[in-house]
């Protein structure tokens, strides 16, 4: 049945704008279906004082997240012969951790003793779930036995060396800072190491990296562009396939 040049063409027009309405769908499906990434914080936790090596303590006030507890206080810690401290103050949360010492001292040879007034770590995860730290020592320094004491820096860079001791007999870290693979950010204050089978970590903090979370539509999200093509390309197909019909039977 011939169809006049008007209805042929007021068809036309209603299929263009079914075309334009799904295409307005696709468009809009796409939109919906993108990935929005959301910073969910990792575990975090502190502690004043731990021991490595021939002789084994702590942690001493131990806080972590989640689990718990959120916050913990010594009033003082003492390891015989090794290293004494007054007020420990550790937290822990979801945004990030901490760690106090009050007036350390720590032995470290016959003749040299590190102490300090106060002794702290931090480490907090952003809103990117970027991991950063920092350390402060406050009142700190290395007595030699004969010999001038070295004072140790207030806010020292990360991974701080002292080099005025034997390595052989002990060396002191500053501000030491380690990243594992997964991300997780640990900040020692203070770690010593002596004699190469001792470690002593004075207020220590860590944080994981944060972890991205993933909305349950992703594989969809994945495959949007291709799913979006697949439907935009059909139906430009039919429009322009309509079109064609409507202009031969104008011309018919």
């Amino acid at each position: 049945m011939f169809s006049s040049p008007v209805k042929a063409t007021r068809t036309a027009r209603r299929r263009g704008r079914l075309a334009v309405t799904a295409l307005g769908f696709v468009a809009a499906a796409s939109v919906a279906l993108a990935p929005v990434a959301s910073a969910a914080p990792g575990q975090t936790s502190s502690s004043g004082l731990t021991c490595a090596g021939i002789v084994t303590c702590g942690p001493f006030a131990a806080s972590a997240y989640p689990g718990g507890p959120a916050s913990n206080t010594l009033a003082a810690a003492n390891v015989a012969g090794l290293v004494t401290t007054g007020v420990i103050n550790t937290t822990a949360t979801a945004g990030g951790a901490s760690a106090s010492v009050a007036n350390v001292n720590a032995v470290l040879s016959g003749v040299s003793t590190l102490t300090a007034t106060t002794v702290s770590s931090q480490c907090s995860v952003d809103s990117n779930g970027v991991v950063t730290g920092s350390s402060s020592i406050v009142g700190g320094q290395i007595a030699l036995l004969g010999g001038n004491p070295v004072t140790l820096a207030t806010a020292p860079a990360p991974n701080s060396t002292v080099s005025l001791l034997d390595p052989a007999v002990a060396s002191v870290v500053l501000n030491r800072q380690t990243v594992a693979q997964d991300g997780t950010l640990t900040v020692d204050a203070i770690y010593v190491t002596l004699l190469n089978a001792q470690t002593i970590t004075i207020a220590s903090s860590t944080c994981g990296a944060a972890v991205l979370a993933v909305p349950m539509m992703a594989p969809a999200v994945a495959v949007g562009g291709g799913l979006a093509a697949a439907l935009v390309v059909p139906v430009l197909g039919v429009a322009f396939y309509r079109r064609r019909q409507v202009a031969a039977a104008a011309r018919a």
